[in-house]
């Protein structure tokens, strides 16, 4: 059902007995045509979910789609399962499954042309579409763990929301998916310079928590917009001859897919949060400062195997024999190291300040 733009006037639409004053109820959505006139909704209640969170995919993956990752973003709720186009050079998400625990009910949603708003009751729980067919694609639903949004960027991909909605199904993460939580007791902390290519120089903050994981939060001045890979490696060494030989095999969390986050424009202050139980900063076998130390890399996709355009060592000077390249003291690589790039935009008095996600 495609709904005409709401007319104040029109008899008031009521949410489970609370008058919301403007818009058209649709499901568990409360729409309104942009720019809202006449009075406020009155019936909008914020909701947190407290349901098992519940991750969705698409059961086949359509030609011209790979599945790419899975993020969390713990501090905001949000959840996300993306899948890229492989052919785009810049790796931006081209259908996007996310879930929030934070939500309303109704939920509003306040659009330029609200013609484009249909009830979709062939979702798991019914709810919306959205589709304009260039610009939009999109379907929301709500279930016990929060809100859930499918999002398709005709950019990158010709999938309909039809046959999107037709291949979701639930699943459940392989542990190496996701990103290990952060608890926010933090035992210790690093801060290192990061010196980009250019001669910039930026700076990496490692804190670690109670239960053993690492956030690393990357600070980078005036950094230019672009896809970044962000690699952890178990050699320590900065050198441009160093960085030249380093390869997977190098690399932490080698059974993961890259880890990517992408600028949409220059900022004063970009602010990229990564969590990881690869390393600690804490004395133990996953220690950063064992023989070989540890480094960190900011790398351009496309770039023609040109070296990092950043690169950070973690451990400190330069490390020492012997250069086996292991990383670990015992035990091999530790189990589920994930690096997941978070955000919000957000806007500072003294500065532009960026804090990105994939993914975003």
């Amino acid at each position: 059902m495609a709904l005409a733009p709401p007319i104040i006037g029109n008899p008031e639409p009521v949410y489970n007995g609370r008058p919301c004053s403007v818009g058209v109820l649709v499901n568990d959505f409360l729409v309104v045509q942009e720019p809202p006139q006449g009075p406020r909704p009155t019936c909008l209640k914020p909701q947190t979910g407290s349901g098992q969170e519940r991750f969705y995919r698409l059961r086949e993956v359509p030609p011209g789609l790979v599945f790419d990752r899975v993020e969390r973003d713990p501090a905001h709720g949000i959840s996300y399962v993306i899948y890229v186009n492989p052919d785009d050079p810049y790796h931006q998400p081209a259908v996007t499954i996310s879930a929030s625990r934070f939500y309303g009910l109704p939920d509003l949603l306040i659009l330029r042309d609200a013609s484009i708003v249909s009830a979709a009751n062939d979702l798991p729980v019914p709810g919306v579409t959205l589709d304009d067919g260039s610009l939009v694609r999109s379907a929301m639903w709500h279930e016990a763990d929060g809100r859930h949004v499918l999002s398709i960027q005709p950019r990158y991909t010709d999938l309909s929301i039809g046959a999107a909605i037709g291949l979701l199904e639930p699943f459940t993460p392989a542990a190496t998916q996701l990103e290990p939580a952060f608890n926010n007791a933090i035992v210790r902390e690093l801060v290192v310079p990061l010196n980009g290519s250019d001669g910039r120089r930026h700076y990496v903050t490692m804190s670690e928590d109670t239960a053993g994981t690492v956030r690393i939060r990357l600070s980078l001045f005036d950094f230019p917009p672009g896809a970044y890979h962000a690699v952890l490696f178990r050699k320590g060494s900065c050198t441009s001859a160093a960085t030249a030989g380093y390869g997977p095999a190098d690399a932490y969390a080698d059974d993961s897919p890259l880890q990517i986050f992408t600028l949409d424009e220059r900022a004063g202050l970009v602010l990229t949060f990564f969590n990881t139980r690869a390393i600690t900063i804490t004395p133990g076998p996953y220690s950063l400062f064992d023989a070989d130390g540890t480094s960190l890399s900011l790398y351009r996709p496309g770039d023609g195997g040109a070296g990092p355009v950043a690169c950070a060592e973690l451990s400190g000077a330069p490390p020492g024999p012997p250069d086996t390249g292991s990383g670990l003291a015992a035990g091999g690589q530790r189990d589920g190291s994930f690096l997941v790039v978070i955000g919000i935009l957000m806007a500072a008095a003294a500065a532009h300040v960026m804090v990105r996600a994939h993914r975003q």
